[in-house]
């Protein structure tokens, strides 16, 4: 059954209002793979690439390998990726914003740089740290019972 309500008419954007009171849900997927990647261990490596002190400030390495999750995870384009991060708070905590923006904090023409500063050897290695932490983790969830998975990136012969 459907009640119609007395004033059926489009409500005004100006008093429509979140209830978002400004905390994320730690269970939220993102949130979890924010805590799992080894943001800190990678950052020189990523530094590397910017031998040079002048020119416009690069972005940040947990931005740049933030996005590109997010891109393969939920295959985007790069035009759709941006305005998806600009759009939701849990992909901006992802790329370690401080607070929400209404702004794309990069232009869809970064990703080509991105993909060129992250190599696949340091997705593989970030990968293989990213199951170990959540094996590390699954093992105290289980009381001690030692998991065996691992991440292969085809090294040694692996497919």
């Amino acid at each position: 059954m459907y009640q119609e309500k007395e004033n059926t008419g489009q409500l005004e954007f100006v008093p429509f209002h979140l209830k978002f009171g400004g905390e994320l849900n730690p269970r939220n997927r993102w949130v979890r793979l924010s805590r799992l990647i080894p943001w800190e261990e990678f950052e020189s490596d990523y530094a590397e690439h910017f031998p040079s002190k002048t020119g416009n400030p690069a972005k940040p390495f947990r931005m740049a390998l933030g996005a590109l999750l997010i891109k393969e995870m939920k295959n985007l384009t790069d035009e759709e990726l941006v305005e998806d991060i600009r759009e939701n708070p849990y992909y901006q905590y992802l790329l370690g914003l401080e607070s929400y923006q209404d702004e794309a904090p990069f232009e869809a023409s970064s990703l080509v740089h991105f993909r060129k500063r992250i190599s696949k050897d340091m997705l593989c290695e970030i990968n293989e740290k990213i199951v170990k932490r959540m094996m590390e983790i699954e093992s105290k969830d289980s009381d001690g019972q030692d998991g065996n998975a691992s991440a292969s990136c085809g090294r040694d012969g692996d497919a």
